[in-house]
């Protein structure tokens, strides 16, 4: 778990991405904690452009809930501990297969899969595989035609439905034999 604190006065730092990097490498759960919320001067402008400067430079991170703090004041501090207790349950949070295969079959009925060499790749199923972080396998008759932007709509569709909220999510390809 790693709460990664930014100095909301001075906005995202190339030490923050770097960090922010290291946490997702790690696949570890994660919180931003907008630190120094007491002396910034608009709030509502600050928060709304530190969110868009969030969005765009730590996309990969896009599941850890945001809290604005005041270490000196002491201010929502104690707001961050039941935010730590959720994403260690959703850390452990175990999907069944057959809930897995419902969520596989609304997202392949809504858009379907691509071609891959002229043939028609198919999601078999969908299983989770561990937890902490979780990790889920696709078994597919052609796993190297489901691509990069397939798999991150896999991923919102299952964060919509499951959501994992402040922990990554793993997915791998697999051929089904």
């Amino acid at each position: 778990m790693a709460l990664i604190v930014l100095d909301a006065t001075e906005g995202l730092t190339e030490q923050d991405q770097k960090v922010a990097g290291i946490v997702e490498r790690y696949a570890k759960g994660a919180i931003f904690l907008l630190n120094k919320w007491d002396i910034v001067q608009e709030p509502e402008i600050t928060y709304k452009r530190l969110i868009s400067d969030l969005e765009r430079k730590m996309w990969f991170l896009n599941y850890a809930p945001v809290i604005t703090t005041s270490g000196i004041e002491k201010k929502r501090i104690t707001k961050i501990f039941p935010v730590i207790d959720e994403i260690i349950s959703e850390r452990k949070k175990r999907i069944t297969t057959a809930e897995m295969n419902r969520l596989i079959r609304d997202i392949t009925s809504g858009a379907p899969l691509p071609l891959f060499k002229g043939k028609q790749v198919k999601i078999f199923y969908m299983t989770q595989i561990k937890t902490e972080p979780p990790a889920f396998v696709i078994f597919s008759n052609y796993p190297e035609g489901i691509k990069g932007p397939y798999v991150r709509h896999i991923e919102k569709c299952l964060r919509d439905r499951f959501s994992f909220r402040g922990t990554p999510v793993r997915i791998y390809k697999k051929l089904k034999t």
